[in-house]
């Protein structure tokens, strides 16, 4: 892991991201703004699936489905440039590792049930 973290500090997106007083704070935005559209989105579907929100046709919940993809999205770049901007404190801290577990665990779940 030590070379990884080495490779990333040495890296231009390292610099990038560590050289700009405002784009760590804007990555912050985008992430939250990411998040809330992909658990807001996720809930109103899965709230309808699991039988409440009736008055929601289960066909229009479909129309959500592009929102959970932009978020996820915002989430996946904005945490990836977390990870180039500095990768010695995620990849020290076990939070992160559960993180990147449990984001797997949810996207083989999606996956899952789209094969179904």
């Amino acid at each position: 892991m030590e070379i990884f973290v080495n490779a990333i500090e040495g890296s231009a997106i390292n610099s990038w991201v560590m050289g700009s007083a405002w784009l760590w704070p804007l990555m912050e935005i985008l992430h939250f703004i990411g998040l809330s559209l992909l658990l807001g989105s996720l809930l109103v579907i899965d709230l309808r699936l699991a039988g409440y929100l009736r008055q929601i046709n289960i066909a229009a919940t479909h129309k959500l489905l592009p929102w959970v993809f932009i978020g996820f999205g915002l989430n996946f770049v904005t945490g990836f440039l977390f990870l180039m901007g500095d990768p010695a404190r995620y990849t020290a801290n076990i939070g992160f590792w559960w993180k990147m577990f449990l984001v797997v665990i949810a996207l083989l779940n999606a996956l899952w049930f789209k094969m179904k």
